[in-house]
């Protein structure tokens, strides 16, 4: 099922409050703006390669939509939903919409398919433009025709043995061959939250390549090595940001519907 023809059906129910709801109209008017972001009427285009471009999927706006709709709704300013005949026929309405949007779907858009080979190849415009999380160093081209993401290094520097990989995450037993250290690629695209962990404790400091922009660590001596994607500093005060925020506006919501009341 489709859910985006219950959330434009409460958009609609959302709009019909603006002149009634004077407490809500602020909120109404984020929903409304957000949903044309979200449709081909936003030029999206003439934005590109700036740094409104890192949003990188409008679509992800309905998450803060269906809050909002959500929140409408549930408040029921129009007293609709007390209303059984009203309630049973906003029932009847999504369910219909959802499946006729759905069976429309799969029969008149069988276009959306995708084959196996297709599907490995897909455009970089779906990973934005390409350029917003990739080093510039990366071979987008290149990664899709490698698809094994196998361990580089110097046999004759370093002996690699016991790997594993599992999502997100390699790990690895090395044992270096000369006193100087050998560098091990990592066939993951660098970002700062990578680390490499020798012995389940010591950290060891992560490298991008210059020439590939993957990932890669130094090693010397023996010991077993695991690689993954740790949340930076800033990622971690991003969340905790974003908490308080959500508290702070579930407290601002409860005020204003208290105050509302009296």
């Amino acid at each position: 099922m489709n859910v985006g023809i219950t959330i434009l059906l409460g958009l609609g129910i959302a709009c019909g409050l603006f002149y009634y709801s004077k407490n809500d109209r602020d909120l109404i008017g984020i929903a409304l703006g957000l949903f044309i972001a979200a449709t081909p009427i936003m030029p999206w285009h003439l934005l590109d390669h700036t740094i409104i471009n890192t949003i990188q999927f409008p679509w992800r706006f309905f998450a803060i939509i269906t809050a909002i709709v959500s929140y409408l709704v549930a408040k029921d300013e129009c007293h609709l939903l007390k209303n059984k005949y009203y309630f049973y026929l906003l029932i009847l309405l999504l369910g219909a919409g959802n499946v006729i949007y759905s069976t429309n779907s799969i029969q008149n858009q069988s276009w959306r398919f995708r084959t196996n080979t297709a599907y490995n190849t897909p455009n970089p415009y779906y990973i934005g433009a390409g350029h917003e999380y990739l080093p510039a160093q990366t071979d987008y081209q290149k990664i899709l025709r490698h698809k094994k993401q196998v361990i580089k290094y110097q046999p004759h520097k370093i002996k690699i043995t016991n790997v594993r990989h599992t999502w997100g995450r390699y790990q690895f037993d090395f044992r270096t061959l000369t006193d100087q250290k050998a560098v091990v690629e990592v066939p993951f695209i660098y970002y700062k939250g990578y680390v490499a962990e020798l012995n389940h404790h010591q950290r060891l400091p992560m490298q991008m390549n210059k020439r590939t922009g993957l990932t890669q660590v130094a090693l010397k001596g023996t010991g077993r090595i695991t690689v993954y994607y740790r949340t930076t500093t800033i990622q971690r005060i991003g969340t905790v940001i974003s908490l308080l925020s959500f508290g702070m506006l579930i407290i601002i919501i409860y005020k204003e519907k208290r105050r509302a009341t009296k």
